[in-house]
């Protein structure tokens, strides 16, 4: 009701029209956030933050192929965009393309000053490629750094979820609920957790 009433009072104001997207999308109305996000677009077609959640909308979608190109497409406004960087990383992990969701997740990283996010990143790439030592160590890593910032939960469980290991998965996403992270608001949407469902 709130965005409905927001985008009556300010149809062209970009930004609602891609946070309408966003909170469809975690409803798992994809249709919907699919249309709100290009009416963002439209609106705004050279803001990245919009043209990254066009990508994101349609990683969740499970369009991969348009969500790799949209991702490509942000890039080419800023190469050092990491939010671009990071959809690309998780979207070739759903298409296999391990090496090159590795390098989209360091580029993310790197440009982000190693933002928490993107480090788990890592090592859910390193996960899928079946380098569990490297995974075990940036899951280290992320322990380590909680003692002075906040980890959630959610992105360790990430990279338990590529390791497939169901039992520690399910102990990182029990903490992260119980840490009310709005991270869980994905989970019905991200694809990571298919094989847990």
């Amino acid at each position: 009701k709130g965005f409905r009433r927001a985008l009556a009072l300010a149809p062209g104001y970009a930004t609602a029209h891609q946070w309408y997207a966003s909170f469809c999308e975690h409803k798992g109305r994809i249709s919907e956030a699919l249309t709100a996000v290009e009416r963002a677009r439209e609106r705004d077609p050279l803001s990245l933050q919009v043209n990254t959640a066009v990508a994101y909308v349609l990683h969740y979608a499970r369009d991969y192929d348009r969500a790799i190109e949209q991702g490509l497409k942000t890039l080419e406004l800023d190469p050092a965009f990491p939010a671009a960087h990071f959809f690309l990383a998780l979207t070739y992990v759903q298409k296999g393309l391990l090496v090159e969701a590795l390098t989209e997740a360091e580029k993310a990283a790197t440009f982000s000053d190693r933002s928490i996010a993107y480090l788990s990143c890592i090592g859910g790439c390193y996960a899928a490629m079946g380098k569990t030592r490297e995974a075990q160590r940036m899951i280290k890593e992320l322990q380590e750094l909680s003692k002075e910032n906040h980890v959630s939960p959610y992105q360790i469980s990430w990279i338990y979820a590529g390791l497939r290991d169901k039992e520690n998965a399910l102990v990182y996403l029990e903490q992260a609920y119980k840490q009310r992270s709005t991270y869980l608001t994905l989970i019905k949407m991200e694809p990571a957790w298919d094989f847990l469902r």
